[in-house]
């Protein structure tokens, strides 16, 4: 898709354009917070700038050592090079572009907590320290039923070609290349930070808690938002995520709307 037909249908001037935009939070009426997950920045928009195509404008503006772009173009990709021993034979894989398929990697990869501190630090229990990113193999060759190709494909990226609306949108418009998960694990901890700031201990889906208290995942945190204005969830998961975040419902959090379920269909 042609960023420039997404910029005239949204008659929206997008960063990096001469036009002095003038400041339009008193004009903001609605804030839309569409929540996917399940996939990477790295594998999904890590190719979307290349060196003779860099942003327009980076805002905050940079500073001197930093990237211009936080995707793969701008790294040592050699240098996040994982290694995996499988039946002897050793495998190493640096991330690349291109997928063999369009539900690559072909397995879902592990997205509990326990799982993604393997895939940051190497270890399911690492200590604090930065993570060196070099146990997607590893942790991979766990869930993946395939070959060692199969096993390669977690370490694949979409291009551009691949996912031409998503490059687009985020081209016309802006991306955040230093966005992080509050919590490396999977979706309802880090749904309940973005609304409460708070998952209340809860590092793996509510249903996995042993706790029947962090099952239910209750919300009592206050969410601080002005007078005269509402806020309005619309879960759209199977049955068992809808009551998740029932209690946000309470007198301390000024919500509007129903908590219900709007698909039936598991997500892809």
């Amino acid at each position: 898709m042609d960023p420039k037909s997404i910029e005239s249908t949204a008659g929206f001037q997008p960063a990096g354009s001469d036009v002095n935009t003038q400041p339009m939070m008193d004009k903001i009426k609605h804030v839309v917070v569409i929540m996917l997950e399940n996939r990477g920045f790295d594998t999904v928009l890590g190719y979307l700038y290349q060196p003779d195509d860099k942003p327009k404008q980076n805002i905050p503006p940079l500073k001197p050592d930093e990237l211009i772009f936080n995707g793969l173009s701008f790294v040592d990709t050699q240098a996040l090079s994982n290694t995996l021993v499988k039946n002897g034979q050793t495998i190493k894989q640096s991330p690349v572009p291109i997928v063999r398929a369009t539900n690559s990697p072909g397995w879902d990869s592990g997205e509990e907590y326990a799982h993604v501190n393997m895939q940051l630090f190497g270890s399911t229990t690492p200590s604090a320290g930065q993570p060196e990113m070099k146990g997607f193999l590893q942790d991979y060759s766990t869930q993946c039923k395939g070959d060692v190709e199969a096993i390669k494909q977690i370490m694949h990226m979409y291009t551009p070609t691949d996912l031409p609306v998503l490059n687009g949108l985020a081209k016309a418009y802006a991306v955040s290349d230093m966005g992080f998960s509050s919590v490396p694990t999977q979706t309802n901890a880090n749904r309940a930070f973005s609304i409460c700031g708070t998952s209340l201990g809860l590092v793996d889906n509510g249903f996995l808690a042993p706790d029947p208290i962090k099952r239910s995942l209750p919300m009592t945190a206050s969410i601080p938002i002005p007078s005269g204005m509402f806020l309005r969830i619309i879960i759209s998961m199977i049955g068992r995520y809808s009551g998740m975040f029932h209690s946000l419902s309470g007198a301390q959090c000024p919500i509007r709307g129903t908590f219900f379920p709007i698909s039936r269909k598991s997500r892809t």
